[in-house]
């Protein structure tokens, strides 16, 4: 019965990587658009977003289907309920990663200002890091790496509101960069959100290592 059970729990943890991976391949894929004004590579994310969406669900209904089966002792399912509300938070930064891809599709139309690139590409590769320390962290159940990366999202704060400066610097030059301003503004909204997600995930490490729900923003928050 155990056997039976590991295997299960094998073959959702392998469909949870596979989430992950696709969430992460996004939102690189994302910034590669912006940054060589790829069409079809942003419609292609947008597009791949329903695979994403499609992930979840198979995730949940496995999730549903091998608590009540299998009736699990209690750290286990800690694991598996924390499955059900991280492949919530990826299905969501795959949202952020789609509405970047269509925010590149509407900067095409309108005058750009490339000096802002260079802030987002760094802001981006901070957040992608971030995902994939997690990912990390969160399958080797290691509490203190997930706390080491949630303090990454002060920087991630940080970015938002050195570009949110740039680009109304920029927008009060002109008017014909107001357009392109307000998505590039929304671009690293986006990013700080996804970024706020992988905190959640974070958290959620340390709660199937201790099955308490802890705030490691405000526990960051303190560290400053």
């Amino acid at each position: 019965m155990r056997a039976h059970f590991d295997k299960e729990l094998y073959d959702l943890t392998q469909q949870f990587e596979n989430m992950f991976r696709a969430v992460v391949t996004s939102l690189e894929q994302s910034i590669i658009a912006l940054t060589t004004q790829n069409i079809v590579l942003a419609t292609n994310i947008i597009e791949y977003d329903k695979v994403i969406n499609q992930q979840e669900i198979d995730i949940a209904a496995n999730c549903t289907r091998l608590i009540a089966l299998q009736q699990p002792v209690v750290k286990d399912l800690r694991v598996i309920v924390s499955f059900m509300k991280v492949s919530s938070d990826l299905e969501r930064m795959g949202d952020h990663a789609r509405s970047i891809a269509k925010g590149v599709i509407r900067t095409t139309k309108h005058a750009s200002f490339e000096g802002v690139l260079p802030y987002l590409v760094e802001m981006s590769q901070r957040v992608i890091d971030m995902a994939k320390f997690a990912r990390t962290a969160y399958l080797a159940k290691d509490e203190d790496k997930a706390k080491e990366i949630a303090l990454m999202d002060s920087k991630v704060d940080a970015d938002l509101k050195k570009i949110g400066q740039y680009c109304r610097d920029m927008m009060k030059t002109d008017a014909k960069y107001v357009s392109n301003g307000a998505e590039y503004i929304s671009m690293a909204s986006h990013l700080e959100r996804i970024a706020d997600y992988v905190t959640n995930i974070c958290e959620h490490v340390v709660y199937i290592q201790t099955g308490e729900l802890v705030e490691l923003e405000d526990m960051c928050d303190t560290a400053q």
